[in-house]
């Protein structure tokens, strides 16, 4: 992932890493946690990301490059945090057994956001205005569809597809399709 100054998420030799005006930051590492990534950076340097611990990924918040990351919780078996944005709120999805949204805050933890009657949904990005873009699964004849989940909460198909990111104005964009992008305005 990258933000609008250009920083870079990601790794480096298995530790979490941020790339900066030509530099590679190491960030801080968490004693018991191994194979660390950096998931993504916020415009004000918030950073999300995982490491392996007792054999299960749990998501890490970094509030910034220095910092000792924060074990964001699990509310399943394993944590896959994806995006976070300039207010600190994360989003991504769990093995619960199978994938559900969650979106998480330092003020309000960990919830899960999965729409009513999905059978499997995850949430792939946050703009800065509180937009996710996502996907979720319903027993036919609705089957795959893109999500977008507003500031309130509210989750909308949209259709046959996968909302893969999110804009300011709410509209969301990703593919219907192997070859076919499309964007859903609000």
């Amino acid at each position: 992932a990258i933000n609008t100054s250009g920083a870079i998420a990601g790794r480096k030799g298995g530790r979490a890493a941020i790339y900066a005006q030509g530099n590679v930051i190491l960030l801080p590492g968490k004693a018991g946690y191994s194979d660390l990534a950096a998931a993504d950076i916020a415009d004000n340097g918030l950073i999300i990301g995982w490491g392996m611990s007792a054999g299960k990924r749990r998501g890490l918040f970094w509030s910034s490059t220095t910092a000792a990351p924060l074990d964001i919780g699990a509310l399943g078996g394993q944590v896959f945090p994806l995006s976070i944005n300039a207010q600190g709120v994360a989003v991504g999805y769990y093995d619960s057994p199978g994938p559900t949204a969650f979106q998480w805050s330092l003020q309000d933890g960990m919830k899960p956001i999965a729409p009513p009657s999905a059978t499997m949904s995850q949430a792939f990005d946050i703009s800065e205005t509180g937009y996710i873009a996502g996907v979720a699964s319903y027993p036919q004849p609705l089957g795959q569809q893109a999500i977008r989940w507003n500031p309130d909460g509210a989750a909308s198909p949209l259709g046959p597809g996968m909302a893969q990111r999110a804009r300011r104005d709410g509209s969301v964009f990703g593919a219907t399709g192997t070859t076919v992008s499309t964007l859903w305005p609000l």
